[in-house]
């Protein structure tokens, strides 16, 4: 995503804005995103704060509610149990090991005689 506008006070909101609403693609998860989701629901299941950064919490957060779904659900029971690997894992999701990428970015404009000045301001 590009935001383009004369106003440079406008970037840091219309950011937030973007990130706010755009999560990710609304395809399959990556594999490695549940296998990481796993990974930080374990530590804090078992009460391993110590090894869990922020933005550990901050993915745990919002991976809870990105993969409720019952069958992931069911395979961190199994994967927890030690019964299924990490390379089983991403078996179970076909078509979800692409990289996906979401960016934003900014470009300033410069005033035009078109656009009337309270824009601008």
């Amino acid at each position: 995503m590009v935001f383009i506008s004369p106003c440079e006070p406008l970037f840091p909101k219309a950011r937030a804005i973007f990130f706010s609403l755009v999560k990710g693609p609304l395809e399959t998860p990556p594999a490695a995103e549940i296998a990481r989701y796993f990974r930080v629901r374990k530590l804090w299941e078992s009460k391993q704060f110590a090894a869990l950064k922020m933005e550990d919490i901050e993915f745990l957060n919002e991976a809870t509610r990105r993969f409720a779904s019952e069958r992931v659900q069911g395979v961190y029971k199994t994967w927890a149990k030690g019964e299924l690997s990490d390379s089983k894992l991403a078996s179970l999701f076909p078509g979800s090991n692409g990289e996906r990428r979401i960016g934003f970015a900014t470009c300033l404009m410069k005033q035009q005689r078109f656009l009337p000045a309270a824009i601008a301001a």
